[in-house]
C-alpha cells in the first residue's frame, strides 16, 4: 500500500512479507467473537502480522 506524508512524499506499507516470510508473525486463536450486524464466532483463526 502506498501512502502519502503531509509533506508530499510517499512510502510503500508492506502488511505481508512474502520474500522473507519468516520475519512475519504468526498467530493462532481460537473461538474468536466478532460483533456487528451479525454475531459471528470463528473456531479457528490465523492471524498474520496481526492481521486475519
Amino acid at each position: 500500500m502506498e501512502l502519502s506524508r503531509d509533506d508530499g512524499t510517499t512510502f510503500y506499507l508492506e502488511f505481508l512479507n512474502t520474500q522473507h516470510w519468516c520475519q512475519n508473525q504468526y498467530q493462532v486463536t481460537n473461538q474468536v467473537t466478532q460483533q456487528g450486524k451479525y454475531k459471528n464466532r470463528y473456531n479457528v483463526t490465523l492471524l498474520i502480522n496481526g492481521l486475519p
